[in-house]
């Protein structure tokens, strides 16, 4: 899909008229129809406000991906939701039981008194 397409697709999904897609733009309905029908291409610095203003990337409005989503749109909570700081986290039961056990032994070997001096 080439510009022209892409943005005569997300003029109608979003219920725009080429006037409204004109004044994002600073030109008249004449100049979007031209962009649609692939008669002229609108300079980077206009694709870059369509794009912003139409909340999709540049490369989408160029047909350079299939995906719209601006970068700072995707949601990325869903990776912190899977994220902890538990490093036994993976590990299977057994082994968590023996790194327990393995630090009581370590906690009570090198334990610190109250004074926080170790003993041995």
């Amino acid at each position: 899909m080439n510009f022209g397409e892409r943005l005569k697709e997300l003029r109608i999904k979003r219920n725009l008229r080429q006037e409204d897609i004109g004044k994002i733009a600073h030109v008249g309905k004449s100049t979007v129809s031209q962009w649609e029908s692939g008669i002229h291409a609108p300079d980077l610095e206009t694709v870059i406000k369509l794009a912003n203003a139409l909340n999709v990337t540049v490369d989408y409005l160029l047909g350079r991906t299939d995906d719209p989503t601006p970068p700072q749109a995707r949601n990325f909570t869903t990776i912190a939701a899977h994220r902890t700081d538990d490093p036994m986290a993976d590990l299977p039961e057994e082994a968590r039981r023996s790194v327990e056990e393995f630090l009581a032994y370590i906690r009570q070997k090198y334990g610190k008194k109250d004074n926080g001096n170790k003993e041995g």
